[in-house]
């Protein structure tokens, strides 16, 4: 799949699950409305109950079936020793999770099962939940699988609401998307600073509603990441250093720290050449106020509620070159800390409705110069 397809398709489900909010207000050429907080109560049915025999595939895949005798140990009482692949990785899973006495009798503790020939570890497929989506009440380490060979964690821990389990040396040097991977995994707050995220080409949503997450991940390579959508959007208490973070490859930064209320990191060394849009980008950002003086935004087309009730932020961007916006909408909605009078020369026909409502902050010409 082409990076601009898994983008589209991924910025697609984004919006349908609320966490890039649809816009309805006029503009000139972009619509913005005042988004909403997205929900997380978003349910799926359980994949079907596998059966259990003895029995191996032609690719000597450990397969389970429900047969009645499945239920006693074999001969050997030992567990398979075979190696999953992705379907019979799925089928042990969800055996886990309908009969752990007989998971462990034929595959062991689940910590140690052979997965070194699982490509794919994505949460939802084909319209239904798998493996660890959803199911609130696992919390186990996962420490000894192999996952050098997977290349996508597309929501594996989406929903799982107590998950907080050692996947500390998991080796995801060949993962290309972290799309919504700890999504809703409200305890997570697990040792993630050693992954390579060389490859990853989708950030978005990675850390959404992790409401517990604070780990320090100032290591990540993000250089191959377009899209940091919504990554933090939620993250209630994250405020880890991220400075030295490569995001000259990115598009896009909405949402990114919404929502983020105790944020307030070093995020002057960004390379936002790339970026088009910082659509509510600190909307609700409650403690951000840092230098991002520098940011180059030529390239971007919208500011709309780019710090909606970001009520600490208070930041000298008046030297921000702003001659591609089109949306001003909400830019600086009820900022109440945000008192700077803006010599901003505008695109014409810029829309700029509310952008200062209920912030003591202005738009030139200004008498003074620009920042007070």
């Amino acid at each position: 799949m082409s990076e601009n397809k898994q983008l589209k398709e991924e910025n697609a489900a984004l919006k349908k699950n609320c966490l890039i909010h649809p816009s309805t207000s006029p503009s000139a050429g972009h619509s913005f409305s005042p988004s909403g907080i997205p929900s997380t109560s978003h349910s799926f049915s359980p994949s079907g109950i596998p059966s259990a025999s003895h029995s191996f595939s032609p690719s000597g895949i450990p397969s389970v079936s429900h047969s009645p005798s499945s239920h006693s140990p074999s001969k050997s009482n030992m567990p398979s020793v075979e190696c999953f692949d992705n379907r019979g990785l799925v089928e042990a899973v969800e055996l886990f999770f309908e009969d752990r006495l007989l998971a462990g009798r034929n595959y062991g503790a689940i910590r140690t099962w052979l997965t070194c020939k699982v490509t794919n570890l994505d949460g939802f497929k084909n319209g239904d939940s798998r493996l660890f989506m959803n199911k609130k009440d696992f919390d186990r380490d996962l420490d000894g699988w192999d996952v050098s060979k997977v290349t996508s964690l597309k929501e594996t821990f989406r929903s799982a609401e107590s998950f907080n389990g050692d996947i500390s040396g998991w080796d995801i040097a060949s993962v290309t998307s972290l799309y919504l991977t700890f999504f809703n995994a409200e305890a997570f707050n697990g040792d993630i600073s050693g992954w390579d995220t060389s490859s990853a080409i989708s950030l978005a949503g990675t850390l959404s509603s992790a409401y517990a997450f604070s780990g320090d991940i100032s290591a990540w390579n993000t250089a191959s990441a377009i899209s940091l959508v919504s990554i933090f959007y939620t993250a209630k208490i994250f405020n880890s250093d991220i400075n030295d973070w490569d995001v000259s490859s990115c598009t896009s930064l909405v949402h990114t720290f919404s929502s983020a209320y105790a944020f307030d990191g070093d995020i002057s060394a960004w390379d936002t050449t790339s970026v088009t849009s910082l659509y509510a980008t600190f909307r609700l950002a409650e403690a951000f106020n840092s230098d991002i003086s520098s940011w180059d935004i030529m390239s971007v087309t919208s500011l709309a509620e780019t710090f909606f009730k970001a009520k600490s932020f208070n930041g000298g961007i008046s030297s921000w070159d702003i001659s591609s916006i089109d949306n001003l909408y909400n830019t600086f909605y009820f900022a109440t800390a945000f008192n700077q009078c803006l010599d901003w020369s505008l695109k014409k026909g810029a829309y700029t409705d509310d952008m200062f409502k209920g912030s003591p902050g202005s738009l030139g010409p200004c008498s003074d110069g620009g920042d007070v």
